[in-house]
């Protein structure tokens, strides 16, 4: 009986150790590009505070991006809108420097882009 205890406690130590902590931070950059207009742009911090910004893109080429690090299971959101109606622009979130959602619309002023989700769990 005693063994079957000791099993039972390395294995529940085991599986412990396995498992992720919640309270690991994870990379996530959002990021806006392919536009060349004026954007409205919302998107939620660190601080599950939306932030709006209002940026001024003068070639396709420009990006703009925010880094941070945030617990699995927390909201991200980024939403971009343009006025312009020869304009374009690309929402991105990546995690851990892989996309993780991405939306792109190009000749349609007053359309929100939006991207949102979760922090995943690893």
């Amino acid at each position: 009986m005693a063994m079957t205890k000791k099993l039972v406690i390395i294995s529940f130590i085991a599986l412990l150790l396995s498992c992720t902590k919640e309270n690991d931070k994870i990379s996530v950059e959002y990021s806006v590009s392919k536009a060349f207009s004026s954007i409205d742009l919302v998107f939620q911090n660190e601080d599950s505070k939306l932030m709006n910004e209002t940026l001024d893109f003068n070639s396709a080429e420009d990006e703009w991006t925010y880094k941070t690090e945030m617990l699995p299971g927390e909201i991200v959101y980024l939403s971009a809108v343009y006025f312009d109606s020869t304009s374009s622009v690309n929402v991105q979130i990546k995690i851990d420097g892989k996309i993780y959602k991405q939306a792109y619309t190009i000749y349609e002023p007053d359309k929100y882009v939006i991207v949102s989700g979760t922090v995943p769990y690893k």
